[in-house]
């Protein structure tokens, strides 16, 4: 699967088999600036794992609790899947 996202006018693609390994690409490549990015499509991904939290309610953190139950448990992903990231972040193309 493919993800498009990207922050104001620079926008990005990664390939990833699963999408909370995109998610948490996206997350580790733009850092503090996750919370301005923008999923793009699939739609799917979009409607569900939006990283956008300017001027919402819910916070970064908030969203990444939610799909990854705690700050702590998303880092222990991040380490259970470290070959997938690093296979999804050689797929990294900036589009735009």
């Amino acid at each position: 699967m493919i993800i498009e996202f990207g922050i104001m006018s620079s926008k990005w693609s990664i390939e990833v088999d699963e999408v909370l390994v995109g998610i948490a690409a996206i997350c580790i490549y733009l850092q503090s600036n996750a919370k301005l990015c923008m999923i793009y499509s699939p739609d799917d991904v979009r409607e569900k794992y939006n990283l956008f939290s300017i001027g919402t309610d819910e916070t970064l953190t908030d969203k990444i609790n939610k799909w990854y139950v705690s700050m702590e448990a998303f880092n222990k992903y991040v380490e259970k899947h470290t070959e997938e990231l690093q296979k999804a972040f050689k797929t990294l193309k900036k589009l735009v």
